[in-house]
């Protein structure tokens, strides 16, 4: 699940409670919230090597930076323990497909993105403001 921009390099508060996603912890966002729109919102997205203590991605808890919380603080395919990281952990989105991964974005409509996408453009796809332009289907 997209929380938002906030990873490694804040605080587990802000991450947690205060990112720009659609998804905090134990806070629930309304569809109006979204104020860029359903279609420009990522929700979900794929995490690769998930059995890895990096890359945990357990549904039944949600550590910061692991699990079913994360962020797009780290760019897209950022290696499970590379880049900016907590314990190891970077809370990157990523997948074994060659040059990118699939999201599910709050319309319901699901993108393959490359990994060549601009990296304003990949974060401010996971706010709900971000006032991203359309992004080419």
């Amino acid at each position: 699940m997209v929380q938002g921009t906030r990873g490694p390099e804040q605080s587990a508060l802000e991450v947690k409670f205060q990112n720009d996603g659609l998804f905090l912890y134990v806070i629930r966002r309304q569809a109006k919230q979204v104020r860029d729109g359903l279609s420009n919102t990522m929700m979900l997205g794929e995490v690769a090597l998930a059995d890895t203590w990096e890359s945990s991605n357990t549904w039944s808890y949600a550590l910061v930076h692991a699990d079913c919380l994360r962020t797009t603080a780290n760019p897209l395919n950022t290696r499970p323990g590379a880049g900016a990281t907590v314990q190891r952990q970077n809370g990157a989105f990523g997948s074994q497909h060659p040059e990118g991964a699939v999201f599910c974005f709050a319309d319901g409509h699901v993108r393959f993105i490359t990994n060549e996408v601009e990296l304003a453009i990949y974060r401010s796809l996971s706010t709900i403001a971000g006032a991203e332009i359309e992004f080419g289907r």
